[in-house]
């Protein structure tokens, strides 16, 4: 509902000229970030069903060291400071979230939650990609992104509910 709500809100941002230039290339790129997005926020619900929400959470931290390791992967050089700063992130917030079980195993039941910080790095990267080639389109990546979030967490829904849970559910209850 939120990411409609956006969505629509936003949509003039998007559509303003949006075959004059280089605003269709610039909405494109802001769409895949939403799709990256989209799949970080599904597998982080998936993820949160079968995942203690400490162990959840010190696994979602983890979007911000992907960018500089993508960057690495990519050619950029990263001083000592940066992978210290990775290395440092990663202690305190294992500290933080998993406190007293910081020995606890990983499960396959856990390996889903780790998605959630490769599609949001990935999508952090491609962003400030996105951002360096056309710095002046952050409103138009922006109402993309919320579309794409909002279309493919609609298709999630779709496909994943259960009909008869819905004909079941109180609506005029919750009304």
């Amino acid at each position: 509902l939120r990411f409609g709500l956006a969505a629509v809100f936003t949509a003039p941002w998007l559509m303003q000229d949006l075959y004059e230039g280089e605003n269709l290339g610039a909405a494109w790129l802001g769409f895949e970030v939403g799709l990256w997005n989209s799949v970080g926020y599904v597998s982080q619900a998936v993820g949160l069903e079968t995942t203690a929400a400490s162990k959840s959470a010190f696994i979602c931290s983890l979007a911000v060291v992907v960018v500089p390791i993508i960057d690495f992967f990519t050619g950029k050089v990263l001083h000592v400071r940066q992978w210290t700063g990775a290395v440092l992130a990663i202690i305190g917030v294992a500290f933080l979230e998993l406190g007293s079980n910081v020995s606890s195993q990983m499960s396959m039941r856990d390996m889903l939650s780790f998605v959630q910080p490769f599609a949001f790095g990935v999508g952090f990267w491609k962003m400030e990609r996105a951002m360096q080639q056309y710095p002046d389109q952050a409103c138009r990546m922006t109402a993309a992104q919320l579309l794409a979030v909002f279309s493919a967490t609609i298709v999630y829904g779709v496909y994943t509910i259960d009909p008869t849970e819905l004909q079941s559910f109180p609506w005029l209850d919750w009304l």
